[in-house]
């Protein structure tokens, strides 16, 4: 058999503790009388102290009654014996709250410095801040952070700006180890699948306004910032029309206004004609092997449709009979 583990966790509570608890031995209740010796069984015996009147005949001893002619009656009752006993535990359970260990990073609040070090890196950064330890993730570039960049709320707050620099977000390892993964993953065209599962989708007709019609492009510094938008009122999709629906991007690609404004230009006309959606999916087992952050195909083959998306939710019930949920958040075709 081969252990999967879910991840490490801290615990932030507990409640409901119960213990299943027997007595072994004790007292308990005999049967006795002042005359006789109990056999066992309902039969009793003579005792040794009886009085033989004539071979194997004994006297009648007083108190008895004759019920027929030559048979007694004689009274029994039921007394206590007293004896060693212990408690024994069958079982016992508890109901335990936990956490992610993000949340050692949310009670340690940041008192100073608010600025990063000058010259350090987004990794060097988030090592520095980090309570525990940060594995690479060689698809995540590393990028300089920018001079005039200040953390100006918590630890996490400031790992997730740092992040954020690259186009990622911060993640958690199985292992309890931080490293980063792609922000809006479901959004990058160029991603390889790393999954190819089959499970149940559940997919729900209706349309949402989860579209991107104004882009925001810059360098990781933010020293080449170009915008492109959707200004053609003839499109439903227009700014005018529809609103601001906007998207950020950034990449240490962007080293020239001309490479930043084509980068903005390519962004809006990959997401202008598609909109997130999520998907609900039962799976088998080996979604045990998922991880928040993954992109992969759910194939269906009773409804005969797959989908392509970003997990962002996992359920894992206590029954292992049971099936694991997984959300995805998919990239919609308007």
């Amino acid at each position: 058999m081969t252990q999967i583990p879910l991840g490490v966790f801290r615990v932030t509570g507990n409640s409901n503790a119960f213990e299943d608890i027997r007595v072994v031995g004790g007292s308990t209740l005999t049967e006795s009388t002042s005359d006789l010796v109990s056999a066992g069984d309902g039969l009793w015996v003579i005792p040794g102290t009886a009085t033989e009147v004539t071979t194997g005949l004994y006297s009648v001893p007083s108190g008895y009654t004759e019920a027929v002619t030559g048979l007694y009656e004689f009274v029994s009752s039921l007394v206590t014996v007293a004896g060693s006993s212990q408690k024994v535990v069958l079982g016992w359970s508890v109901d335990v709250e936990l956490k992610d260990r993000f949340r050692l990073l949310q009670r340690a609040k940041l008192v100073t410095p608010k600025s990063p070090v000058v010259g350090n890196t987004m990794y060097e950064e988030i090592r520095r801040l980090a309570l525990m330890p940060v594995q690479l993730n060689p698809a995540i570039a590393d990028v300089a952070v920018p001079a005039g960049m200040v953390y100006e709320s918590g630890r996490l707050d400031a790992i997730r700006a740092l992040a954020e620099l690259a186009g990622a977000a911060p993640h958690l390892t199985r292992q309890g180890v931080l490293t980063l993964r792609v922000l809006d993953a479901w959004a990058e065209p160029d991603l390889t699948p790393v999954f190819d599962i089959e499970g149940t989708i559940t997919w729900q007709d209706g349309q949402s306004d989860e579209f991107v019609n104004y882009v925001r492009a810059a360098s990781t510094d933010d020293e080449f910032v170009a915008f492109a938008f959707i200004n053609d009122d003839s499109d439903p999709l227009s700014v005018n029309r529809a609103g601001l629906s906007t998207f950020e991007h950034k990449s240490p690609l962007y080293t020239t206004r001309a490479a930043v404004a084509e980068g903005a230009a390519t962004v809006l006309r990959r997401l202008r004609s598609r909109r997130s959606r999520e998907v609900q999916v039962t799976c088998t087992p080996e979604a045990l092997l998922l991880e928040l952050g993954d992109v992969g195909w759910v194939r269906d083959p009773v409804q005969d449709r797959a989908v392509l998306g970003e997990v962002t939710a996992l359920e894992f019930p206590n029954d292992v009979t049971e099936p694991i949920g997984v959300t995805l958040i998919v990239a919609e075709e308007l």
